[in-house]
């Protein structure tokens, strides 16, 4: 069972490394989320050498650009040594597959951190802009193709959904490049053919172009896993679904292209307009085991994860 790498705010998993010593555990990643992956907890502020207990930070509006800075005078600048710790925390783990953060954190949020600004006078101001957090930013600019989520955002049920299928799609790849160095890649591609058109067909001709520079040594890894991640957002459309289905149908022995294209017919026969990833999913992962068509459920389209995790009443 592949677990992905992901990265989790350590006062979420309960550490006590909060500014004030406490901490924000939650019991939806410790108890029922934390054993499907391979956690990485990380603390940014500890991580640059803050104490615990520490004086508050914030994040400040400078001319240029945004920095974290003490919400206290003299507003110490932390900056600096958080994008240090932002690359390192890169380049130890080029395998990467995801990053669970605590929300309103000025290191870790995902897009809910008030920005202040520092006025003329020493003081720290407020504005109605907010921002994802200092470290968090840095490594959206920077590995844009690694899904992030927050504490809240991943109690939602699609939301978190989502962020299963495209971490675990990243640690299917980082898998077989590790188990097939020289072919790997193509072979990747060509299993998540059916799974990446049902997110989007426009963009899987993209991706299947930049496979063959990446192959060709033309262009690095990264070139390929930008345009992956913008097919694992991309918004979901039940008639694309539909059609990578049908076109999967194709290629199967008799029985299961019969036994396929049932359970096709009786998903289209439900509300169009229902239809959300994670239910549709969840209907055919259902249907495939009801049709006892277990062949199907290695395949990424059929089963993007584990059945515990996409069937399960969280």
């Amino acid at each position: 069972m592949i677990k992905p790498n992901i990265y989790i705010s350590s006062c979420l998993l309960g550490e006590m490394v909060r500014y004030d010593g406490n901490h924000k555990r939650s019991d939806l990643i410790v108890n029922q989320l934390q054993q499907h992956f391979n956690t990485l907890s990380i603390c940014p502020e500890v991580g640059c050498g803050m104490a615990v207990p520490r004086p508050p930070i914030s994040l400040v509006q400078a001319p240029a650009s945004i920095e974290i800075r003490e919400v206290a005078p003299p507003h110490r600048d932390h900056s600096s040594v958080m994008r240090r710790f932002a690359d390192d925390a890169i380049t130890s783990q080029p395998q990467l597959c995801g990053f669970i953060s605590k929300s309103k954190s000025p290191s870790c949020a995902q897009d809910d951190t008030p920005i202040k600004r520092l006025e003329l006078n020493g003081q720290l101001s407020t504005t109605r802009a907010i921002s994802a957090g200092f470290f968090t930013r840095w490594l959206k600019e920077h590995i844009p193709f690694v899904p992030m989520i927050d504490e809240r955002q991943i109690e939602q049920q699609e939301e978190r959904h989502r962020f299963f299928l495209h971490s675990f799609t990243l640690a299917r790849l980082y898998e077989t490049l590790k188990q097939q160095p020289d072919n790997g890649l193509r072979l990747f591609h060509h299993r998540h053919r059916g799974l990446l058109l049902a997110l989007s067909p426009n963009l899987f001709k993209e991706l299947s172009a930049r496979l063959e520079l990446v192959s060709q040594a033309k262009q690095p890894l990264n070139f390929y896993l930008k345009v992956l991640g913008q097919i694992l957002t991309s918004p979901f459309n039940v008639e694309q679904a539909f059609a990578a289905l049908e076109k999967s149908s194709e290629s199967l022995q008799t029985s299961q292209r019969s036994a396929l294209r049932l359970i096709i017919r009786s998903l289209q026969r439900q509300d169009r307009d229902q239809w959300i990833s994670l239910l549709f999913f969840q209907h055919l992962a259902t249907l495939i085991n009801q049709f006892k068509l277990e062949g199907l459920t290695e395949t990424p389209l059929f089963m993007p994860y584990s059945s515990e995790l996409l069937l399960a009443d969280i």
